[in-house]
């Protein structure tokens, strides 16, 4: 198991189950959704895309959701 996954933030599967349904993900969208800073969020957002739940970002900042809801 990587140190990334082993210190993942608490609010992470939060964080997961937030986006889940969207297209893409900006550190803004979780600080609004979890509550949280800046700094926190941009942590969590590198924390998903080390899991592959997001990938990179688009031409507008934005990290594409690769996760989807069933």
């Amino acid at each position: 198991m990587s140190d990334s996954i082993c210190e993942r933030d608490p609010m992470f599967d939060e964080a997961v189950n937030l986006i889940s349904n969207e297209h893409v993900c900006t550190p803004a969208m979780l600080q609004e959704g979890l509550a949280v800073g800046y700094h926190r969020a941009c942590n969590i957002l590198a924390q998903m895309e080390d899991a592959g739940f997001v990938g990179a970002e688009t031409n507008t900042g934005k990290k594409l959701v690769l996760l989807k809801k069933h």
